[in-house]
């Protein structure tokens, strides 16, 4: 059992990262300093790859947002086999990142205007003052 964060890279364990995501910098410099660490990585490009792994013995667990992973445990029956451990790997803030290729500035510009006044009038706080409860869904499962 690791109970704290150090105890990730005296675990033995094989884990998955998804691809792209950043799971901020002391993982990351953990990664870069322990070359043993880095090798019991796999990279997983969505979370059904991740399952597979997990399913297939491939990986001892995965690395994933808090409410994303409560969402599919409630939800999904795939889920039933995993359990959320208590460590918070990152908290920092998330950012929104567009493409200087692919989106014009006009458009960036509108969604800076819309934060700006989601934020001015309250809105984020609200929402994050609030549980959100999902309406009843069937299993995705196969």
């Amino acid at each position: 059992m690791i109970h704290n964060f150090d105890g990730l890279s005296q675990h033995a364990g094989r884990w998955i990262w998804q691809k792209g995501a950043y799971y901020g910098e002391p993982l990351a410099n953990l990664a870069k300093s322990d070359p043993t660490f880095d090798l019991r990585i796999n990279r997983s490009v969505d979370n059904d790859r991740m399952l597979d792994f997990i399913r297939k013995r491939r990986a001892d667990g995965f690395f994933v947002e808090s409410t994303n992973f409560d969402f599919h445990k409630q939800y999904d029956a795939r889920y039933e086999m995993l359990e959320k451990h208590p460590i918070i790997i990152n908290s920092e803030a998330v950012y929104f990142a567009f493409s200087k290729q692919a989106v014009s500035p006009k458009l960036i510009e509108k969604f800076r205007i819309a934060y700006e006044n989601l934020d001015e009038k309250g809105v984020w706080q609200q929402i994050n003052s609030k549980k959100f409860t999902l309406p009843e869904l069937t299993s995705v499962a196969p």
